[in-house]
């Protein structure tokens, strides 16, 4: 395996949150990164928590039983879809869900106001190695997501599961809400805020 990909690999895991709110998004949870978060969904498809600064909201989707490999995340306003958003070795972003997906336009790393850690994919020996995170932690700017109303759902993959599980994606209103005014507040550095 080549030496410095094993350094980059080893400085991703050591190195210190740098968001305001304390978060690296790496895909692995460090002592106190998490620490406050709000539990938006927790069952056997997984578990999604929340957390705010003053520009960001902050998400992190972990599974048990079975390894991330990607995620559809949808967010809608109401009763509306707004937009999708697809973590796996790459980033893409579908505003349009009623015409060409991403996967047909293939339209890759074009996302707006919204990051997230990826699946690793690396070749060693002629073969494809997969390392697969502990959990999928999105950055959102807090303007791209609606004030209120808003609800989202994630569709899991290998194998597909929805969560929440009971989730149709045509109807919003099983998908998990997520009042921004419930999610705790982080001051730079990663502390909760004593103001509510």
């Amino acid at each position: 395996m080549d030496a410095k990909f094993l350094l980059a690999a080893l400085m991703t895991l050591l190195a210190k949150p740098a968001s305001s709110a304390g978060i690296l998004l790496n895909g692995y949870t460090h002592e106190g990164e998490w620490a406050g978060a709000v539990t938006l969904h927790a069952g056997p498809e997984g578990r999604v928590e929340a957390l705010k600064d003053g520009d960001f909201l902050y998400l992190r989707l972990t599974r048990a039983g079975h390894p991330l490999s990607g995620a559809d995340l949808y967010v809608g306003r109401g009763s509306e879809r707004a937009f999708m958003v697809h973590v796996s070795s790459a980033l893409s972003e579908d505003a349009d869900l009623s015409g060409q997906t991403q996967y047909e336009a293939g339209v890759w790393g074009q996302n707006r106001d919204w990051t997230a850690n990826t699946v690793t994919v690396y070749q060693e020996d002629g073969k494809v190695r997969v390392v697969n995170p502990e959990a999928l932690e999105y950055q959102f700017a807090l303007g791209k997501l609606p004030a209120s109303g808003a609800r989202l759902m994630f569709v899991l993959k290998r194998p597909e599961t929805r969560l929440p599980a009971e989730a149709d994606l045509l109807k919003t209103e099983r998908w998990l809400p997520l009042d921004l005014a419930r999610i705790p507040l982080r001051e730079p550095g990663g502390k909760p805020s004593r103001e509510k």
